[in-house]
């Protein structure tokens, strides 16, 4: 997770604290000054990671046709297909778009050593794009019948652990409800265990989910591998309550007085 992600989703307590220690301190600039040091030097500590509720695809089954590794001219290939029970709804789909060509291709590896790799050449870009709706129909459409993916409250986020990125790179990924569609874009250039959580997708319902769909693309030459997509929880580590457990007391401290 980045370090916005955090600030973000980590830290409401901590922004109630930093307010409260600036109340305890009587706001005076040097303390205030020394205050927010302190919070600065302490926030990229308070880290946390996700519980894994459901196994969207971890790619260990590979495409289950004839598929052809290597896409080297412009246009938008035919729909690819494979089937498991280990994969969420039993279907994975995917499709390449090659956007610009040179002398060289792209390459898909779909669950080859339990990920899914895509390679450009130099001067080769590519939008792959996988989808899960549980039809087997060779299109890049259809839907879930009622899948509830908070599992009664459970879950509040995606994870995509990527396990290499060489270039900066877009994983956008797409929620389709019986109402609306949302897509979260997310962008990143290391390996990384993103999470994208439920409320980032405004509107939708994530009781009634008909399909999600992740659309990769980056830099020409750009190359990743993808390791899983899950459905769980964030859980902050135990030493995000360790540092702000101090915080607390000293208001509570104060309070008394």
């Amino acid at each position: 997770m980045d370090f916005s992600e955090r600030l973000i989703r980590l830290n409401s307590l901590n922004y109630r604290g930093l307010i409260q220690l600036n109340d305890f301190f009587g706001g005076k600039p040097v303390q205030r000054f020394f205050l927010t040091l302190l919070v600065l030097l302490l926030l990229p500590l308070s880290v946390g990671h996700g519980s894994i509720g459901v196994v969207i695809d971890d790619f260990d089954v590979g495409n289950s046709g004839a598929v052809p590794e290597k896409f080297s001219s412009v246009g938008t290939y035919a729909v690819f297909t494979s089937t498991d029970a280990s994969i969420f709804g039993g279907v994975r789909k995917w499709q390449v778009d090659v956007t610009d060509h040179s002398f060289t291709d792209t390459k898909v590896y779909d669950g080859v050593g339990g990920i899914f790799g895509i390679a450009n050449g130099v001067g080769q870009h590519s939008i792959v794009s996988i989808r899960w709706d549980g039809q087997d129909n060779d299109m890049m459409s259809g839907q879930f019948p009622d899948v509830d993916l908070t599992q009664a409250g459970a879950n509040d986020m995606f994870t995509l652990a990527i396990d290499s990125v060489d270039l900066p790179t877009n994983f956008a990924l797409t929620v389709s409800d019986s109402v609306s569609t949302v897509e979260v874009s997310k962008t990143f250039s290391v390996a990384a265990a993103s999470h994208y959580f439920f409320s980032e997708f405004a509107g939708i319902d994530f009781t009634d989910v008909q399909s999600i769909e992740l659309n990769v693309h980056g830099q020409n030459a750009y190359d990743v591998e993808i390791d899983r997509l899950s459905v769980g929880s964030f859980v902050p580590e135990p030493i995000t309550a360790l540092i702000w457990t101090p915080v607390l007391g000293m208001f509570l401290l104060r309070r008394k007085r």
